[in-house]
């Protein structure tokens, strides 16, 4: 992954809460230490961990099936899912 992660990556007219949680999340993946600890510690407060060890952010998607962001997570062996969706009126 590139080392300076740009948050117009994913926001491309307008700033909003899906682009910085999705940019945060991808921050995990960077090769830039600061990045990476600033997306790990992101992800686990998510979780409600409070630890940075041991996390691994494989996937993120923005809008995936009408959720707002959808992200996937290795902690150990296992998968966890991140979703977040913001709408006032969701039937999620």
């Amino acid at each position: 992954m590139e080392t300076s992660l740009n948050i117009f990556d994913y926001a491309k007219k307008e700033l909003t809460l899906d682009a910085i949680v999705t940019w945060l999340l991808n921050c995990a993946n960077s090769d830039n230490k600061e990045y990476q600890k600033a997306g790990k510690t992101f992800a686990n407060i998510l979780l409600g961990r409070r630890t940075n060890a041991d996390i691994e952010v494989f996937y993120v998607e923005q809008q995936r099936n009408r959720i707002d962001v959808y992200a996937e997570v290795i902690i150990g062996n296992k998968v966890h899912s991140i979703i977040i969706e913001d709408k006032v009126d969701s039937n999620l």
